[in-house]
């Protein structure tokens, strides 16, 4: 019977990077994901790596019942038997085998961070372009939890809804904020899902400022799945109120 290592978000990223690794080692992959034509470009980088080894592609969302029972059908029907099984959230999830060694483990985890800093780099430099033009642009958040991301993109963030953290905002404080909106000619008040917008409300009444709600984590809103989606999602949302 053949033995394969299956894959899960195989077309690029960590996937890939994992598949690449385990194809030097001499095994063979495949991989799966929901985009065919990035599944089809990746199994052809794949191929070229090995001589000994192949790399296959399916079509799979495995968030679909439907489709992973598919994938187990045609693993049974071609009596291929599945070695190792990753997902593509950089952990790897092992059948048992008898082949399993801490050295093909090791290389695992080593094949994840390099994709990750690969990643993280690359992403990093898309992201400052894309908020290179808005540096310098002053901003209102609700509550002092923006710091980090204000020093990265270059961000000014002049005065909080919060009068002090954690003390719902005053009539005292809407009216200094109104003030400092209008004096410095602030387009974004920032906040987050588990604030109330009824004061940034008031303020975006009297200035035109716009509320934006930001995502604090993975899961914050439809879309973000990753640590990727979770900056895309922000810096997407910031540039369109700053326009």
């Amino acid at each position: 019977m053949k033995k394969i290592c299956v894959i899960s978000g195989g077309g690029s990223g960590l996937g890939l990077a994992i598949a690449e690794t385990l194809l030097k080692s001499g095994k063979n992959v495949l991989i799966l994901g929901r985009d065919n034509n990035k599944l089809t470009r990746a199994g052809k980088k794949l191929n070229r790596i090995s001589e000994s080894a192949h790399a296959s592609t399916m079509v799979c969302n495995i968030g679909n019942e439907e489709d992973v029972r598919k994938a187990g059908k045609f693993l049974h029907d071609h009596k291929i038997v599945v070695e190792y099984l990753f997902n593509n959230a950089g952990v790897g999830h092992f059948a048992k085998s008898e082949t399993t060694t801490a050295g093909m483990i090791d290389s695992v985890f080593e094949a994840n961070l390099k994709a990750f800093d690969n990643k993280i780099d690359m992403k990093l430099n898309e992201w400052e372009i894309k908020m290179s033009q808005y540096k310098g642009s002053k901003i209102i958040a609700y509550h002092n939890e923006w710091c980090y991301f204000e020093q990265r993109f270059g961000l000014t963030i002049v005065d909080f809804l919060e009068p002090k953290p954690g003390i719902p905002p005053t009539p005292t404080q809407l009216v200094k904020i109104i003030s400092e909106v209008k004096s410095n000619n602030i387009k974004v008040i920032i906040s987050s899902p588990y604030f109330t917008t009824s004061s940034s409300d008031v303020v975006s009444s009297q200035t035109g400022a716009k509320t934006v709600i930001l995502g604090t984590s993975v899961g914050a809103f439809d879309g973000i799945k990753d640590y990727f989606d979770l900056f895309e999602y922000n810096i997407d949302k910031i540039i369109q109120g700053l326009k």
